[in-house]
């Protein structure tokens, strides 16, 4: 595809803007973001938050003056809002400077001078009074909470929803300005600036444009077999490099993004049923943990035979693989010799009654836990361990364990078994 080439609505093909446009022409109504409210599962659909995303745009543009390359802080956690004003910051053809609420103030502080935001979404309150000190630097703030009242508050600030509102009283309007900015739009043009942990010195700002995300939105969906019927369950950081990755590939291909969070995850695993989970190794780790503990917490006898059980399942998954040509080899010349393949066939055949019986005993309980649907679990952001990954396995959940920075956006390799 030619970067310089322009879609139906002028919009460079090879831009984030662009990518949720085709994906509203296909699957419009479909659900594109869902929520919990109270006990409901609530979904958004490709053709709202497009407009969304639009009417946002044009407030920022309306409301606040922002230009095409200015830099806006987006402070906030895992909801709907966050990818409407990320999108709506993209509309705009301006930057996205995200982080979550919980960051400290020193380091957050930091991130928004050093990045030359003008102006800050914040979450709530809270993340104001982490920014006081800088708000002689800012120009302006959105909330998305928005307080009741404020005081001794130096700069304007607005609501989230009366942005939205200002991009609705003429929508054909609305349409027809954002799209104009939007045919200005090009890949090469900054879409985010993503601050490092910090961990060990000041943050740094990796500067991402629109063609390095579209690489990996053009690539990963056809490798991994991402459709329209998936459904992913994010309680990753949405602001972190890999997690937002996720959530446009799964937008690019018409599938929904449901959002959770650490202290709801147990829930909502088995209300949503989702078929793709993004996460980390600490994720699995902690549920091969409460695994055992659940599993073995009965008596001595009960222990023993789970752990037995459990070996054999790993050693069965062990020669199974070999048999197929999924042995992960590190030279051309690394095959099984004729022995190794000798040993496997009579540990399958010997292992595989007790390997059903581990399934049906132990690990359906785990996939139900899991929600029971899941097709896919792609781990990033530090090295699974063996142990964990050969557990993973014998449970019958596909591992997609990758490798990238966020100065490459993000995904340079991963292993397909």
């Amino acid at each position: 595809m030619n970067e310089g080439e322009a879609g139906a609505e002028g919009i460079n093909n090879r831009t984030i803007p662009a990518m949720i446009k085709r994906s509203v022409q296909r699957y419009g109504e479909m659900p594109a973001l869902c929520r919990k409210v109270e006990e409901v599962w609530l979904p958004i659909s490709y053709a709202d938050l497009d407009r969304a995303a639009t009417c946002f745009a044009f407030g920022l543009m309306n409301l606040l003056g922002v230009r095409k390359g200015d830099h806006i802080a987006l402070i906030a956690d895992n909801r709907p809002e966050w990818m409407i004003a990320s999108l709506g910051i993209l509309y705009a053809t301006a930057v996205d400077v995200p982080r979550g609420s919980d960051t400290p103030a020193e380091i957050l502080q930091t991130i928004v001078r050093h990045s030359d935001a003008r102006i800050a979404i914040l979450e709530n309150v809270e993340q104001l009074e982490k920014l006081r000190p800088l708000l002689g630097e800012l120009d302006q703030l959105i909330f998305i909470d928005p307080p009741a009242s404020i005081e001794n508050l130096p700069i304007p600030w607005h609501r989230f929803a009366d942005c939205l509102a200002e991009g609705e009283r003429d929508f054909a309007q609305t349409e027809e300005q954002v799209g104009q900015r939007l045919a200005q739009l090009q890949p090469d043009d900054l879409a985010t600036i993503i601050y490092t942990s910090g961990t060990a010195g000041n943050p740094k700002g990796v500067m991402i444009a629109h063609r390095h995300y579209m690489h990996n939105i053009e690539a990963v969906p056809g490798l991994l077999g991402n459709n329209s019927t998936d459904k992913s369950l994010a309680f990753l950081p949405i602001w972190h490099a890999f997690e937002r990755m996720i959530e446009y590939i799964i937008l690019s291909v018409g599938a929904s993004v449901c959002y959770s969070n650490l202290a709801g995850l147990r829930e909502h695993l088995v209300e949503v049923h989702p078929t793709v989970l993004a996460t980390v190794p600490d994720f699995w780790v902690s549920v091969y943990k409460v695994f055992l503990r659940k599993a073995t917490a009965e008596s001595p006898l009960k222990r023993a035979l789970v752990t037995s059980l459990l070996a054999s399942a790993i050693r069965y998954r062990r020669a199974f693989r070999l048999l197929h040509g999924n042995k992960p080899r590190f030279r051309p010349e690394e095959r099984p010799g004729t022995w190794s393949i000798i040993q496997a066939r009579f540990s399958c055949f010997c292992l595989a009654p007790l390997f059903r019986l581990t399934d049906r005993l132990l690990f359906r309980r785990l996939w139900e836990s899991l929600g029971g649907r899941l097709k896919t679990v792609s781990i990033g952001a530090g090295p699974l361990p063996a142990k964990i990954d050969e557990f993973l396995d014998a449970a019958g959940i596909n591992v997609v364990e990758g490798y990238g920075l966020t100065e490459v956006m993000v995904i340079i390799a991963f292993r397909d078994a």
